[in-house]
């Protein structure tokens, strides 16, 4: 049996060896959320790393959408549930159902995380990404100001390994893009 911090060393490499792992991992412990947050990011960021047979074989797609309902199910009081479950579903709504509905529901995911945690500065820059004045070329004052104010904390606060981690230290922390 792998503890989360060793399932964590492996993600990248080790694919399938990874998703058994958190496969036994959160059927043993289904109400720990940092095991629940890091195995459906882990299938999230799969679905763009993974060859599509190996995707299929597992079952992936499937197996995100249920940790999707079991997390909102268990976790929905949680803010940083709400962001992650958002800022996920906003980025890949068709994978979890109707494009339209489901990014719809993105943005309302990363809103209530605003809501259950106003002075979250993470929170509020996905929230504002999540907007359609923040895709244009020139980004939206707010959103600039977010990018600025939310980067030290994403460097402590996504500090630790594994996909979940690299990826949002990667993707929020924007200031030489502005």
């Amino acid at each position: 049996m792998y503890s989360l911090q060793d399932v964590l060393q492996f993600e990248e490499q080790q694919f399938e060896q990874a998703f058994h792992a958190y496969l036994d991992l959160y059927g043993q412990h289904p109400t720990d959320y940092q095991i629940w947050r890091h195995f459906y990011f882990f299938l999230w960021a799969a679905l763009d790393q993974a060859p599509v047979e190996l995707l299929e074989r597992l079952g992936v797609t499937a197996r995100l959408r249920a940790l999707f309902t079991e997390g909102e199910s268990r976790f929905t009081t949680l803010a940083e549930f709400q962001f992650l479950a958002g800022y996920t579903v906003a980025i890949l709504p068709y994978e979890f159902g109707p494009f339209d509905e489901w990014e719809q529901k993105g943005k309302e995911l990363l809103h209530q995380a605003t809501v259950l945690d106003p002075t979250n500065l993470i929170y509020h820059l996905a929230y504002l990404g999540s907007l359609p004045s923040s895709t244009l070329p020139e980004y939206s004052p707010a959103y600039r100001q977010a990018v600025v104010d939310a980067a030290p904390l994403v460097a402590t606060t996504f500090q630790g390994n594994g996909l979940l981690n690299q990826y949002f230290r990667q993707v929020l922390c924007r200031v030489d893009e502005l």
